[in-house]
């Protein structure tokens, strides 16, 4: 059986557990400015100048639907537009005009609140929640291809409904059509 599909069965198959013994279930509603940091000219953990390859719009282009399971376990539906510029490198050439990007991605969430509140010597912390999170999706540059995500990043909760959220995504392509890139994103999400 193709490992894809092993990993969305147990995915599908521990939601569904999970769902029936939780009491803690809600939405969260994201929608966040996000930055597509892609070079596609370094290796992963080369050093850079910041500022090249950094690729973004002035106005939120990522919304996700989140849905807690549990305390600490939450999956997440999210999509992020972008634009590259003339010039800027994508899959390791220079791209002649401007580029629509695309991200639809699917993630499990793990949220370490629980564990960081016990390890605290005061009360729980509800403010702070930061997270890991791992999954697939697919992105659009100058092909459509299927990546494998991985990243974390956390939310600050200003009250018991909205709360500021940085994140952090490593996005590897599946496929020699596409490279390795970074996605970051701040915003705000609404709990509901």
């Amino acid at each position: 059986m193709n490992p894809f599909k092993i990993i969305i069965l147990f995915l599908l198959i521990n939601t569904n557990l999970s769902a029936q013994n939780s009491k803690a279930k809600h939405w969260v509603l994201g929608m966040e400015l996000n930055v597509v940091d892609d070079d596609g000219r370094r290796p992963i953990l080369a050093p850079k100048n910041f500022f090249n390859g950094l690729n973004f719009l002035p106005f939120p282009t990522a919304f996700s639907f989140e849905y807690y399971l549990k305390d600490n376990f939450s999956m997440e539906l999210s999509e992020s537009v972008n634009t590259y510029e003339v010039g800027e490198f994508v899959d390791g050439a220079s791209n002649p005009k401007n580029i629509f990007f695309m991200a639809l991605d699917f993630n499990a969430k793990y949220s370490f609140n629980s564990l960081y509140s016990s390890l605290s010597f005061s009360k729980k912390i509800n403010w702070f929640d930061p997270y890991i999170m791992a999954g697939f999706g697919v992105t659009h540059r100058n092909a459509i291809v299927p990546t494998f995500n991985g990243g974390g990043g956390a939310t600050f909760w200003v009250s018991k409904k909205i709360g500021i959220n940085i994140q952090s995504m490593g996005k590897l392509s599946f496929s020699d059509k596409g490279s390795f890139y970074f996605q970051h994103l701040l915003g705000v999400k609404l709990k509901f």
